[in-house]
C-alpha cells in the first residue's frame, strides 16, 4: 500500500516508469530530495506536502529501528540465518516423496 501511494503520487508528474521505480524502491534516497522533485511534491500536496514530508520520514525512522531490532543489518546472524535455510532446504528425493504421497492421495480419492 505504500509503494501504491508513492506510485500515485509520482506517475501523474513522472512518465519514466523505471525513474518512479528507482524513487519508490529508495524512499529515503537521494532522489526525493532534488530541489525538482521538492517543488513537484509541493505542487501536488500544496498544505499537506510537510506532513506528508514528516510522516513517510517517521515510516523510514521506525523502519530502520525495527531492523536494527530485528539485527537485519547483522551480517553474522544474517549468515546464520541463511546457513540454517540451507541447512532446511527439502533434498530432491523428500520433494520426490512428497510428490509421490501427493500422487497416491490423488489416486485414492
Amino acid at each position: 500500500m505504500y509503494k501504491q501511494n508513492l506510485r500515485a503520487l509520482l506517475l501523474p508528474h513522472i512518465r519514466d516508469d523505471d525513474e518512479v521505480t528507482r524513487l519508490v524502491n529508495n524512499s529515503g534516497g537521494k532522489g526525493w530530495s532534488d530541489k525538482a522533485m521538492q517543488e513537484l511534491l509541493e505542487s501536488r500536496l500544496q498544505d499537506s506536502y510537510v506532513l506528508y514530508i514528516n510522516t513517510i520520514s517517521d515510516m523510514n525512522e521506525t523502519a530502520g529501528k525495527l531492523g536494527k531490532e530485528l539485527t537485519l543489518d547483522d551480517t553474522s546472524i544474517q549468515g546464520k540465518l541463511a546457513a540454517q535455510e540451507t541447512k532446511n532446504k527439502p533434498t530432491t528425493g523428500q520433494i520426490r516423496t512428497h510428490e509421490q504421497a501427493h500422487e497416491v492421495r490423488i489416486k485414492t480419492n
